[in-house]
């Protein structure tokens, strides 16, 4: 029978070994994949002060470049950001 210690070390090591490697994967993903840099349909709606309708329409009329992952729709704020700064020009 084997030593139920060592069997706790071992699966503890495994362990260890898989924190690190995640770990590992978050500093080195991309920046441009950080949550804070695409806006929910609600918070587009709030940057641009507009409606959620207004969103909607606007992303499927293709105003508004869209992302959509699942039945949800995100947006990039740096291009947010830009139609604002050009239709204030």
């Amino acid at each position: 029978m084997e030593n139920p210690f060592e069997i706790v070390l071992d699966k503890l090591s495994r362990i260890e070994m898989l924190l690190e490697d995640i770990h590992r994967n978050q500093v080195k993903a991309p920046k441009s994949y950080s949550r804070a840099e695409y806006l929910t349909v609600n918070e587009a709606a709030d940057f641009l002060r507009v409606t959620t309708g207004s969103i909607y329409r606007y992303a499927m009329n293709g105003v508004l470049p869209k992302i959509k992952f699942g039945n949800k729709l995100y947006f990039k704020k740096e291009v947010l950001q830009q139609i604002l700064e050009s239709n204030n020009k």
